[in-house]
């Protein structure tokens, strides 16, 4: 009976750690787009200026 119990748990476990590794991923995929974007604002107004 107790093995059971911890069983259940460690596969809780799991399933967290794949939602914290799904949300780190989602972060550093913003944190890279932002990056980008500010990247491209700025080759737009060098390019601007004649």
């Amino acid at each position: 009976m107790i093995e059971q119990g911890a069983k259940k748990s460690s596969r809780q476990n799991e399933s967290n750690n794949n939602i914290t590794s799904t949300i780190i991923q989602q972060s550093d995929f913003l944190i890279e787009g932002h990056k980008i974007k500010k990247r491209i604002a700025v080759d737009t107004v060098a390019n601007k200026i004649p």
